[in-house]
């Protein structure tokens, strides 16, 4: 009854909002199921703190980026050996996670409230 716990990386950056919208990108293994996820930046020993301008030595720290809403894979979900083509095509299982940053997760309060007063039949 314990969360699994996944690594990944950012595969675009956290502090650039990608495509022009509040939403991020992970390279990490995710499937159906794993929306709600929450992605987080763990540094467990020394980092660079960009808003101090400062490498930060002797604690971590935890950053919550957002939630996982969906990921881009291969149809059938198998890694496939090829010759590069001479054409653009997906050949393999992509893996890539979109979240919604968490500076507009609090957007969707009265959204949600909604939909349990829709579910309470209020």
């Amino acid at each position: 009854m314990f969360p699994l716990i996944r690594r990944g990386v950012t595969a675009s950056h956290p502090a650039v909002d990608f495509n022009g919208e509040k939403i991020g990108v992970v390279d990490i293994a995710c499937f159906p199921g794993s929306s709600g996820s929450p992605i987080l930046i763990v540094n467990e020993g020394p980092y660079t703190d960009k808003k101090e301008r400062a490498f930060i030595v002797g604690k971590g720290r935890i950053v919550f980026l957002g939630i996982l809403y969906g990921c881009l894979r291969y149809k059938e979900g198998k890694i496939v050996i090829k010759d590069i083509p001479t054409r653009q095509e997906v050949v393999g299982p992509l893996n890539l996670g979109y979240y919604i940053k968490s500076e507009v997760i609090l957007d969707f309060r009265e959204k949600i409230k909604e939909k349990i007063r829709e579910i309470k039949g209020e």
